[in-house]
């Protein structure tokens, strides 16, 4: 997959790398049943709830969980169970709508403006057709005006998200050799911000992101 090994003693995991972030979803599932139309299959407990249920579809996905769960781990649920289910997570879903309308937007947002210290912009650069991805940053301390600069490249990964990754890594690590120990990153991808936030949802990039 072009990522590289852990540099500690992890165990083996489970992932699903049909999403960006290891994690499965059911429109993924569904993507990939369409693209594998040998593999598609439909259990006959399903559409015998889809029967009794007065809900469009498109309201809940609970169902799909369930068939999931039957998949995955051997669930066994009563269709009347189902249903009630369902329609009571149809109508929490239409009241949150409600709710929502009531509120209307938010328009009001606080942003913190950083006028001192060290800040480092960093960018990778990937390309499907290149064999190898560019990473770059570059550092400059709003105090004393000092500026760095650095960038190589390496084998492309399987994504540019993951050259993304790769190029905060390094820069992560050029600046505490240069003994920066308090640094602003700026990047111009949100998933990285998302990844670093909450690196337990994103388990295709554990090994990358357990380094960060």
């Amino acid at each position: 997959m072009a990522i590289p090994t852990s540099h500690m003693d992890r165990p083996d995991s489970m992932g699903w790398f049909f999403t960006k972030t290891g994690l499965y979803t059911v429109k993924s599932g569904y993507m990939f049943a369409q693209d594998n139309p040998m593999m598609m299959w439909v259990h006959d407990y399903e559409v015998g709830v889809w029967a009794l249920s007065p809900i469009p579809t498109a309201i809940t996905s609970f169902p799909t969980e369930v068939r999931n769960d039957k998949v995955f781990s051997n669930g066994d649920w009563d269709p009347h169970e189902i249903i009630n289910h369902a329609a009571a997570e149809a109508s929490a879903w239409a009241l949150a709508q409600k709710r929502q309308d009531s509120m209307g937007p938010n328009l009001t947002a606080t942003v913190d403006k950083i006028s001192s210290g060290d800040r480092c912009e960093v960018d990778g650069s990937w390309k499907e057709t290149d064999p190898r991805a560019g990473l770059g940053w570059y550092n400059f301390n709003m105090e004393t005006s000092e500026k760095l600069l650095g960038t190589c490249n390496l084998w492309r990964g399987v994504s540019p998200l993951q050259t993304e990754v790769d190029a905060l890594l390094w820069a992560m690590q050029c600046m505490m050799r240069h003994n920066k120990l308090a640094m602003v990153f700026e990047m111009d991808f949100s998933d990285v911000v998302k990844m670093v936030s909450k690196p337990e949802k994103w388990p295709a990039f554990a090994i990358l992101l357990e380094e960060i």
